[in-house]
């Protein structure tokens, strides 16, 4: 989580199980998933609340090398 803050810097993940693991060491619940692109970038965002109040919660993962990955196992 170091490597971004997933708003403005997304944090690059290389297994999707990584992007909820992210969410929930942010106390946060999944709810809806976007992929977006941007240039030659893919990325996830994930729509959240957080557990403890409800407010909403937003991360936003760079999928691009993931992407990369299981396009070669096809």
């Amino acid at each position: 989580m170091q490597e971004g803050d997933g708003q403005g810097s997304p944090w690059t993940v290389y297994d999707v199980s990584e992007e909820y693991e992210v969410l929930k060491a942010k106390g946060c619940v999944p709810g809806a998933q976007a992929l977006e692109s941007h240039g030659d970038r893919q990325f996830d965002v994930l729509h959240a609340r957080k557990a403890s109040d409800g407010s909403a919660c937003e991360a936003t993962f760079d999928i691009t090398e993931l992407m990369a990955v299981t396009a070669r196992h096809l």
